[in-house]
């Protein structure tokens, strides 16, 4: 199979490297979509993130949909040819934070595309089965690798307590915060207001629902947004 690895900073290689074989209690995916998260760019550009410096060589990527190609041992499903989204956050499973229903903060929680865990630009991987969400009928590839960042949107929104009637800011209109701005308003708000420096983004923002939208670069976007308000 063939595969995308960074060895160091702005040193990234295709390689051909044996297809994996799912053991007891994982699925095989082949890999149909992944997105480029500014993590990976950051891996790229500097060999290493949050200090988890690229020791070998790394495949990155944790935005990723795929199809289910192989079962192995004692897996009932999801069936060959499923269409799925990957959980990239592989935790312990039995620790505290794990048994009390938050194993995405797992002290021992391995993380696709963060050294020493492999990511998904690679064209086939095996992961574990429950870790796999099959994707609607009429969902595409892209659109099932955009449900992870879609998850943080969510989070955020929740956490906001976003609530009908409300205005909401999001600052800063790069995919999660444009994403932010389509739940927010999901979310029952009456309005969202969003800021980036980048142009294109500015842009992005209105298309994405926002009623306003500014360059924080060229305006005091605090006295706008308590203008706003």
């Amino acid at each position: 199979m063939k595969a995308m690895l960074v060895h160091g900073p702005r040193d990234v290689r295709l390689h051909d490297l044996p297809t994996p074989e799912p053991g007891p209690g994982e699925v095989l995916v082949r890999v149909r979509s992944v997105g480029i998260c500014g993590s990976d760019v950051h891996n790229y550009v500097y060999g290493e993130i949050g200090g988890a410096v690229i020791a070998e060589p790394l495949s990155v990527g944790h935005e990723l949909s795929g199809v289910i190609a192989a079962l192995g041992p004692g897996v009932q499903g999801p069936a060959v040819g499923t269409p799925v989204a990957v959980d990239p956050s592989i935790s312990c499973g039995h620790c505290e934070l794990c048994l009390e229903g938050d194993p995405h903060i797992c002290a021992a929680n391995r993380f696709f595309g963060v050294f020493p865990t492999q990511g998904g630009l690679r064209e086939y991987l095996v992961h574990p089965a429950d870790l796999v969400v099959p994707l609607p009928d009429k969902m595409t590839f892209d659109e099932g690798a955009l449900l992870e960042p879609m998850g943080i949107a969510m989070y955020v929104t929740e956490l906001a307590d976003v609530r009908l009637g409300d205005r909401v800011a999001v600052l800063g209109a790069g995919p999660i915060g444009l994403l932010t701005i389509e739940m927010a308003l999901l979310a029952g708000a009456a309005q969202v207001a969003a800021t980036d420096i980048v142009p294109e983004r500015v842009v992005a923002a209105k298309r994405s629902g926002a009623s306003e939208a500014w360059n924080a670069s060229e305006t005091d976007v605090v006295k706008r947004i308590w203008d706003w308000t």
